[in-house]
């Protein structure tokens, strides 16, 4: 992600080292999930999507079935349009499947 410069050996991304590409391209090709992870006040969707506006329902719908919590979002009272008002509402390990599906929807913009 280029955080910090290497002092030694080279990272490459498709036979080009990242010291040739700005920061802001090299992080657009990567998503990261932290350890600390965060939701926002907004719906399951709109968590998941994140900024990527032209996601399609199919598309959030697959990624939450590829990380396991599609079963989950299906039975909150509104499924995906449940809104997240409180993050406190869902468990710890919830919290990490949402933002893995999100940077599961990240889109490459290069």
């Amino acid at each position: 992600m280029r955080f910090y410069e290497t002092l030694s050996g080279d990272i490459l991304i498709d036979n080009i080292s990242i010291k040739q590409l700005r920061r802001a391209s090299v992080r657009q090709q990567f998503a990261m999930v932290l350890q600390d992870t965060w939701l926002f006040e907004g719906t399951v969707k709109e968590n998941l999507i994140y900024n990527q506006h032209d996601t399609t329902k199919d598309q959030v719908v697959a990624a939450a079935k590829a990380v396991g919590i599609d079963h989950y979002i299906r039975i909150l009272p509104e499924g995906y349009d449940t809104m997240i008002r409180d993050a406190d509402e869902l468990s710890v390990g919830e919290h990490q499947l949402l933002t893995i599906a999100r940077a599961l929807l990240k889109k490459h913009q290069c």
